[in-house]
């Protein structure tokens, strides 16, 4: 349950979505959006156009931009569910730890290549179940530990170290980062 009453978080922002579960709307998103041209017009918006606010894994998709682009997707062989976990934050469910796998295998890698950190998944909080106390968690299960196989795959794919690759003066960073701000350019 949230402290803060929910109508204290939306007041003045519109919906912007709602995710349907059979007949019964389960969720309802609110929040600002802006449209902007290349000079950084506003073209249009709903609620407040200039909030500010953290990107956070909406940068996803950009930072996996530069491996689609390389060709990574085909040359590893990658399905579109494994692509899909590049791009996104997951909740740590079978079907995510067996793409995270599938990605690593199919670069040779495995889970302790990855520099995401190991966390519980999101899975139980987001459907409301207690968190197994026996449970042992992989690294697998960190919500962005897909992103991480899409950095490591990249690294693959071009010979760079997989050691530090978060470091913003590894090769993928630099290769990477330039592309978020110009990516709707």
């Amino acid at each position: 349950m949230h402290p803060v009453p929910l109508v204290a978080t939306t007041r003045g922002y519109p919906p912007d979505g709602e995710l349907a579960g059979g007949y019964a709307v389960e969720n309802i998103h609110y929040g600002s959006i802006a449209v902007v041209d290349v000079a950084g017009r506003l073209l249009w918006s709903a609620g407040d156009p200039d909030f500010m606010t953290f990107t956070r894994s909406a940068l996803k998709p950009f930072q996996a931009l530069p491996f689609v682009l390389d060709d990574g997707p085909a040359r590893f062989g990658l399905s579109r569910a494994e692509l899909a976990l590049l791009c996104a934050s997951h909740s740590g469910e079978e079907k995510h730890l067996v793409g995270v796998t599938s990605i690593l295998d199919k670069i040779g890698l495995d889970e302790s290549h990855l520099a995401c950190g190991c966390a519980a998944p999101l899975y139980y909080d987001a459907v409301g179940l207690p968190v197994p106390a026996e449970r042992r968690w992989r690294t697998a299960h960190h919500n962005c530990s897909g992103k991480h196989s899409g950095f490591l795959a990249w690294c693959r794919l071009h010979g760079a170290p997989t050691e530090g690759y978060v470091d913003p003066a590894h090769p993928l960073q630099a290769r990477s980062a330039p592309r978020s701000p110009t990516a709707c350019r």
